[in-house]
């Protein structure tokens, strides 16, 4: 929003201002006003009743749209002048166009600077508008209390459909107009203004704005009865636990432990690891390989600087893996069964299965089956890799990341050669790594630059650094077919070019990750999933008190938003009905942890443009910054700030 966008909202501002404190001081509303006006204009309005009609919506309308008040004064003139019939009809299209004018407005001159100063809050309004926008206006629209132009700007500001804020508000308006155009044709009996609006009316109207929230609320309880009742008696009249937890990854562990603080009983079932993806096959292990392949990129920029000579060798692979176990074995204690168990929590490993939805079936490890019931649930369950669909692609002969670390254990020094097929954070971070420990790294992605997320520039930078040191970057390339044979897999795949061909020794497929819910039991009572599992944004499912965080919630796979996530159900589980908190991961910063790292917290410059958000942007080469310069950078890398304008 320019200074001129900004000087034609404070003329219109004041324009309602001043048309506010001659209304309530002047002529309009005074009723004798009214009448006489009635009186005065009344045989126009009957010798040229098309023409007064026309005149009548647009000044009504435009009245309307500036936020000038006076539309009581005006319906109650439609009946005088033109019956209750067609004074009710003109009084809808007029009000209807005036209430859109106005919100058009809004949206046109106000949005995008409200947005910039309070975007947390107007996210959330947006959010709920999403979700329950038709009954919020029809209920404000319903009460002739609420302030007219306040409910238009308020409107503005969201994304609401105009053709959706258009029936809504003549359909919210159409009964206060039928009562003030009735009472317009009285308009020369009336002796007090409050022969319109008595309590009693006032209160009818009240009524009548509560109704689409009575409509919602029995609509919301008659599909939670008809959700309940082919469960109803098998739900437990006392419950073992307040909280039983699905998984001992970070959301998990989190969830647990806050539980547990917060004197809770609960009970905690992972049936792999604990630690979850992040300690065992995801942040730990990958961080301490990239930690390894920077000391090496950093000793060969020492090297070009005559500093000294490195060359890759089986010996520096070896220790790399060495320094990936030594890193998990440091931080599992962290994490371990037995530290929960002091703190509290009770700790089982096995794998469990809802049996309805207040009831899970344990398979222990070591035992026999139990039943546990629980007041509340949350499936902290992780998410497993998806793996493409690619004529003779075996998930069996190729690597995902969570059998990746397996087998760089069996090898005594690296592959020679390697595909990645995706260009995400992973494959990113792993095509640096794996290329700095010696391995001749082919990295595939379909779309037109690695990093999706990220800005095109700021991905075309890392993707520059990475051919620089040797990675082969295939972008916008479809692999055709995949073969597998002693040696390794054959890669056919098809660019610009034609078709090529590929041998290599391994294949990490890192396309993305999904939900991990086989086994659980959550389709047979109801809980839908498909990428991620469905919840509202408070991380319920569509069962109240089965709740869901962490890369089985999405949208984001990263640890610090599934400790956001799992601390905000806890809150919500054991705090309830005193507290109620949301959670979005969705403004979370997050990092590429490759050379140079790639960092972002907020909207990208295409999430605003996804947005529609107007933004301005600057942009600085890292390569200019003075310590980038004395510690020897030659990266070409960019920090970008976006703005909304």
């Amino acid at each position: 929003m320019n200074l001129r966008h900004v000087k034609i909202a404070l003329a219109l501002l004041a324009v309602a201002v001043l048309a506010l404190i001659w209304v309530g001081n002047g002529p309009v509303l005074n009723l004798q006003t009214m009448q006489a006006w009635h009186i005065q204009w009344r045989d126009e309005v009957q010798a040229s009743p098309w023409l007064a009609s026309l005149l009548f919506v647009s000044i009504y309308a435009l009245a309307a749209a500036a936020s000038i008040p006076g539309a009581a004064a005006m319906t109650l003139l439609a009946g005088a002048w033109f019956g209750p019939v067609w004074g009710t009809l003109l009084v809808s299209i007029a009000s209807t166009l005036g209430a859109t004018g106005a919100m058009l407005l809004a949206r046109l001159f106000l949005r995008d600077w409200v947005m910039h100063r309070w975007p947390n809050r107007i996210s959330a309004i947006q959010e709920g508008v999403a979700r329950d926008g038709l009954s919020y206006l029809l209920s404000l629209r319903l009460i002739p209390a609420a302030p007219f132009f306040l409910v238009n700007l308020a409107m503005g500001l969201t994304r609401m459909p105009t053709a959706t804020y258009v029936w809504v508000s003549a359909l919210g308006m159409f009964p206060a107009t039928v009562l003030y155009v009735n009472a317009g044709e009285q308009l020369s009996q009336i002796t007090t203004l409050r022969e319109i609006l008595s309590p009693d009316v006032l209160i009818s109207l009240a009524a009548l704005g509560a109704l689409p929230w009575v409509i919602q609320f029995i609509r919301a309880a008659y599909r939670r009865h008809q959700r309940i009742r082919p469960w109803s008696k098998q739900r437990p009249k006392q419950f073992d636990r307040n909280l039983v937890v699905i998984g001992g990854g970070a959301a998990g562990l989190v969830g647990a432990y806050l539980g547990s603080a917060l004197q809770a009983k609960v009970t905690l079932i992972e049936h792999r690891k604990m630690g979850g993806d992040c300690l065992n096959t995801g942040c730990v292990p990958s961080k301490a390989l990239l930690y390894s392949a920077h000391l090496i990129q950093a000793a060969q920029r020492a090297q070009a600087r005559g500093l000294g000579v490195f060359t890759p060798s089986s010996a520096a692979f070896r220790q790399a893996i060495a320094h990936v176990e030594e890193s998990i074995q440091t931080i599992a204690p962290n994490d371990s069964a037995e530290r929960y168990k002091e703190l509290g929590v009770e700790v089982i490993a096995g794998h469990a299965r809802f049996v309805n939805p207040w009831q899970v079936q344990i398979q222990p490890h070591q035992g026999e089956p139990f039943t546990l019931s629980a007041k509340h649930f949350l499936l902290a369950t992780g998410a497993d890799p998806i793996f493409p669909e690619i004529p003779g692609l075996q998930p069996d002969r190729c690597l995902t990341s969570d059998t990746f670390w397996d087998h760089l254990r069996t090898l005594q020094e690296a592959p020679k050669r390697m595909a990645i097929i995706g260009g995400g954070a992973i494959g990113c971070e792993m095509s640096q790594a794996m290329n700095a420990l010696g391995t001749e790294v082919h990295v595939f992605e379909r779309g037109a630059h690695i990093l999706a997320r990220a800005d095109a520039d700021v991905a075309q930078v890392l993707e520059s650094r990475l051919v620089e040191e040797g990675v082969h970057v295939h972008t916008q390339s479809q692999i055709e077919r995949a073969t597998h044979h002693a040696g390794g897999t054959t890669l056919l795949w098809r660019t610009d070019g034609g078709l090529q061909a590929l041998e290599v020794d391994v294949v990490l497929v890192a396309v993305g990750r999904r939900a991990r819910r086989d086994g659980l039991g959550l389709e047979d009572i109801g809980i839908k999933s498909a990428t991620f599992i469905e919840h509202n944004r408070f991380l319920q499912t569509s069962w109240p008190h089965i709740w869901v965080a962490g890369d089985a919630a999405g949208p984001v796979a990263l640890t610090h938003a599934a400790s956001h996530q799992a601390s905000a159900v806890a809150i919500n589980t054991l705090l309830a009905p005193f507290w109620r908190k949301a959670a979005s991961a969705a403004w979370l910063p997050s990092v590429v942890y490759t050379h140079p790292e790639v960092a972002q917290a907020g909207l990208t410059r295409q999430d605003a443009t996804r947005e529609n958000i107007a933004v301005q942007e600057t942009t600085y080469p890292w390569r200019e910054f003075d310590r980038a310069i004395t510690d020897g950078a030659t990266i070409s890398g960019l920090i970008h700030t976006h703005l909304c304008s």
